[in-house]
């Protein structure tokens, strides 16, 4: 039977397995212990190697997490982005299984899947960083789901990770990006790819995502005026339109003329290519995430304004004790008196109502009548 092993000061994995005349051979697979994929590769050879020892197709225990893992999550996760977020999960969860020869679930207890979240945050990767204590406490969600499935099928008795408990970390608050922020940023992208200018520029004036930027030219309606972001976080089902806002109609139509059938195409890891932009121009302190602040806070501070703003912008509910809803008046009275942000304008009587409103008003579908009530009835 062939297995894998480490050597001490050795990188990589070694397997042991029988030739034809039943010797027993150790070899190294040239493949690194310390990266998940690599070690799927592995565990793929020592199959391949058993399979031979015994001149059939490769079979491992049934019970074993490789046999069944890949089938639940692709028979679970309704969502191509979900399921490719559980996959880079697994890898992780996979290679910390191989190293403590945890070969089945009947093998995982309560205790030794704590050790799990210490390992993660303590493990550096190629590039000397490690994840914080929130992305290794989903990863071992999704071992708990995963055990779940195990004991459904038979592969364990109980599922001791039921209800783990464990306390996240509270995530860094998002900053808003300032107007000379946002104009030396603009200048900066001239030098760089047409993509992210593009993105830029969409998100800036919608607050959406990076990856909801990459717009399909059919989801772009010239004649209603509106955009539909129909492949939002959470799928389909939550499916919204906005109106198109007027600084981003000469883009679209520059964009249509080209003929294209996004918006923009995404290099290899566009959430790297933008981390490496801020640190160049010297502003670690952002992401591009930013954007979905400066979207909501452009409204003012009210906090049931901003709520309707937000499912306006498609954004969770407002945290009152969001930075976005603790604008000083300052901040709103200098928000109100520049032109992209919060321009003044007549509306009904006794309210007050931005450009932005105006945007609202120029586009009214029936599922927006009840957020530009919102908006109206609330003064800045």
């Amino acid at each position: 039977m062939a297995y894998l092993y480490r050597k001490a000061r050795s990188p990589f994995w070694y397997v042991v397995y029988f030739d034809g005349d039943k010797k027993e051979l150790h070899r190294s697979t040239g493949l690194r212990a310390d990266s998940p994929n690599e070690t799927a590769q592995a565990k793929a050879l020592r199959a391949e190697l058993e399979a031979k020892e015994h001149h059939r197709v490769p079979v491992v225990n049934s019970e074993g997490w490789d046999t069944w893992v890949p089938k639940f999550m692709e028979r679970h996760c309704q969502s191509p982005l979900t399921l490719s977020r559980y996959a880079d999960a697994w890898k992780w969860l996979a290679l910390w299984l191989q190293t403590r020869r945890l070969h089945s679930p009947r093998a995982i207890t309560y205790r030794n899947a704590l050790e799990y979240v210490d390992w993660r945050t303590t493990y550096k990767k190629k590039s000397g960083k490690s994840v914080g204590r929130n992305t290794a406490i989903m990863e071992l969600k999704l071992l708990a789901m995963i055990m779940g499935e195990a004991v459904r099928l038979g592969h364990a008795d109980a599922n001791p990770l039921v209800s783990l408990k464990l306390k996240r970390d509270k995530p860094d608050k998002k900053p808003e990006m300032t107007d000379a922020e946002i104009s030396e940023i603009r200048e900066a992208l001239k030098e760089e790819p047409e993509w992210m200018q593009t993105a830029f520029d969409i998100s800036l004036h919608t607050g959406c995502r990076l990856r909801e930027t990459r717009l399909p030219l059919n989801c772009i309606d010239f004649a209603e005026n509106k955009i539909t972001f129909a492949t939002p976080k959470g799928g389909e089902d939550r499916a919204f339109s906005v109106p198109m806002p007027s600084a981003l109609r000469p883009l679209f139509e520059r964009i249509r003329q080209a003929k294209p059938k996004f918006t923009v195409e995404f290099p290899f890891q566009p959430s790297r290519r933008w981390q490496q932009f801020f640190i160049k121009v010297k502003k670690p302190h952002l992401c591009f995430h930013c954007l979905r602040v400066n979207r909501p806070s452009g409204f003012g501070s009210c906090s049931r304004r901003l709520n309707a703003v937000r499912a306006f912008c498609g954004q969770a509910e407002c945290d009152g004790r969001r930075q976005a809803g603790l604008l000083s008046g300052q901040t709103r009275r200098n928000a109100m008196g520049q032109g992209h942000r919060c321009v003044l304008a007549s509306g009904p009587a006794g309210s007050n109502v931005s450009r932005l409103d105006r945007e609202i008003a120029a586009w009214i579908p029936s599922a927006g009548k009840e957020i530009l009530s919102m908006l109206w009835q609330t003064k800045i």
